[in-house]
């Protein structure tokens, strides 16, 4: 039997707040938190070690949720990464952007825990379910 590995999910968010609940919200679950404050750092994070899942906000200094998706899908190795893009409630979304970079989603803040947790187990699962061949049915 194979063991299962522990989905890592990559936060990139430069408000400490946010960070401390997405580790709590996801304490209980069997998925590995790394969080880091800004785009920068997140690119080179993804570079050096790819996680399954990113949590990006999109008013980070520097470089956006925006810029971290759009090097995630525009790499033929990593775009197979779910991106969401994380809002704050009084920031507006740039739709066509967020279509343009290809994001998997945006979860507004405040977010109820159990709606970021079944998300980001969705997409996880999701991207595993998909290395094989759909069925088509026509």
């Amino acid at each position: 039997m194979e063991a299962v590995k522990t989905p890592r999910l990559l936060l990139a968010d430069d408000s400490i707040t946010i960070q401390r609940v997405i580790e709590l919200t996801f304490s209980g679950e069997d998925v590995q938190v790394v969080a880091v404050g800004d785009g920068d750092e997140a690119i080179a994070r993804i570079s050096a070690e790819p996680p399954d899942i990113i949590l990006a906000d999109i008013g980070m200094p520097r470089r956006s949720g925006y810029d971290v998706a759009a090097f995630v899908k525009n790499d033929p190795a990593l775009a197979h990464i779910p991106v969401l893009l994380l809002a704050g409630a009084f920031e507006p979304v740039d739709q066509a952007r967020a279509d343009q970079v290809k994001c998997d989603g945006v979860l507004v803040k405040p977010f109820e825990p159990q709606q970021v947790v079944a998300r980001v187990r969705e997409l996880v699962n999701g991207t595993r379910a998909q290395t094989v061949a759909p069925r088509t049915d026509d």
